[in-house]
């Protein structure tokens, strides 16, 4: 995976999120419709359709530049014909047919809170793109929007799987029951025994 100072470098926790989707998919089919929200460089979108080999990936992005990464990591991966990219914050981007059509929807999204970013490694403060990792002054902004909006995009019974910061588990946690929306709610710990991957079902069919 090429990776630029437009995105960021990927971390070993984050292929958890592609084996939680990988592990999701074997119960869809090899022909599963994916969405990958914040895609970055790639590394998810590329890493789950090389695995999948008859999955569709709609991968979006608000960067040009990280997309260019993107799409060269396709190709680099022989993965380009099989995964879409779409410039755009979150779902607005993504073709409307996808509403109620979608089987696992991914992300990484920026969850790194002010406090946080202002105490990051000079290495990674300075070289990595700070609007992939802010999430807002808590760091929930957006996976607050992605709970939310998620449902419209999903087939009933699909799954939304998450990459989290640490500590933030339990208020992820809260916001998907409080929505009311999902189902079989579970977190998955890193390398680290951090609960690190949110994943949920949606209870009811998506579109809305």
């Amino acid at each position: 995976i090429k990776v630029t100072r437009a995105t960021l470098i990927p971390r070993p926790e984050t292929e958890l999120v592609v084996d939680e989707a990988l592990e999701a998919a074997g119960a869809i089919g090899s022909n599963a419709v994916i969405v990958d929200l914040c895609t970055g460089s790639g590394c998810i979108a590329v890493s789950v359709a090389a695995e999948l080999t008859r999955c569709r990936v709609y991968a979006t992005d608000i960067s040009p530049a990280a997309l260019e990464v993107a799409r060269e990591n396709a190709v680099l991966n022989g993965v380009a014909d099989r995964v879409e990219f779409f410039e755009g914050d979150l779902f607005a981007p993504l073709p409307g047919r996808l509403k109620g059509a979608v089987d696992i929807i991914i992300s990484n999204p920026p969850y790194v809170s002010l406090s946080e970013m202002e105490g990051l490694a000079p290495e990674v403060r300075d070289f990595e793109p700070g609007t992939a990792l802010f999430g807002g002054v808590d760091g929930l902004d957006f996976l607050e929007k992605i709970i939310e909006q998620a449902p419209g995009y999903l087939k009933k019974g699909g799954r939304l799987i998450m990459e989290i910061g640490y500590s933030q588990s339990e208020k992820v946690k809260e916001m998907a029951e409080k929505d009311g929306r999902y189902g079989a709610i579970g977190l998955r710990k890193d390398y680290s025994g951090i609960e690190r991957i949110f994943s949920a079902r949606l209870k009811q069919g998506g579109g809305g």
